[in-house]
């Protein structure tokens, strides 16, 4: 072997990455070497785009990236200054970075601009108050922007007082006043009645018709056919 110069008194060995040769001579060598490349700096470009700082290793160096992410966090929708991951790449795992919670503004179909997150760019609905103006009563509302289409749809919620033939006032929302049946409109106010009996009764003004017991004597049939009412 050494006729033909094949004997030597060291180890070579080629760094595959930087195809550079690294001579063994004793033990101690391997110390130059100990991350299984060669002594030089590893400078891979990683999948985070990053460059490798460690000394040049024979395992995955995304698992030692101590640089900042820096990528466009997730679902961001600042398209004038990009919201950055501030992780640690390693911490990160080369996924998909977190959702962007940072404030950014958006300008909706309404033409109103809301501040919202980016994380909720896209369920955002515009809180900015407006006045809405039903058609068939013509009242008007203040209402929230974003509620526009649903409360046109509700119809008109004012309470309007309704004259009975009791000569009460029924409460009613406006919206239930179109083609409305007064006579199937039941009063609600509580009256006294004076029975037969002699007793006093409470009841709803709708029931003063009805023949029903008295709750003190139990007595049937006990109302009077006379408007005897307080």
């Amino acid at each position: 072997m050494k006729e033909n110069n094949a004997f030597f008194d060291y180890i070579p060995l080629l760094c595959q990455k930087h195809t550079n040769s690294n001579k063994i001579y004793n033990t101690d060598d391997f110390k130059r070497i100990k991350y299984g490349g060669c002594g030089n700096k590893c400078s891979t470009t990683m999948k985070c785009s990053h460059k490798c700082k460690k000394t040049c290793h024979n395992y995955p160096c995304e698992w030692f990236c101590e640089e900042k992410c820096n990528k466009v966090l997730n679902n961001c929708h600042n398209t004038v200054s990009p919201h950055k991951c501030n992780k640690i790449c390693k911490n990160c795992n080369f996924k998909k970075c977190d959702n962007c919670n940072n404030p950014t503004t958006k300008k909706l179909s309404c033409g109103h601009e809301v501040n919202t997150t980016c994380d909720k760019y896209n369920n955002v609905k515009c809180d900015k108050e407006i006045k809405i103006i039903f058609d068939e009563c013509k009242h008007s509302k203040i209402i929230k922007c974003g509620d526009f289409e649903q409360e046109k749809k509700n119809g008109c919620s004012e309470i309007l007082d309704i004259d009975l033939p009791c000569e009460h006032k029924y409460k009613l929302e406006c919206k239930l006043n179109k083609n409305l049946n007064i006579n199937n409109l039941k009063c609600q106010i509580e009256i006294y009645i004076k029975l037969k009996c002699k007793h006093k009764e409470k009841i709803k003004c709708c029931n003063k018709n009805n023949n029903n017991k008295c709750s003190q004597c139990n007595t049937d049939n006990n109302y009077p056919d006379n408007k005897n009412y307080d």
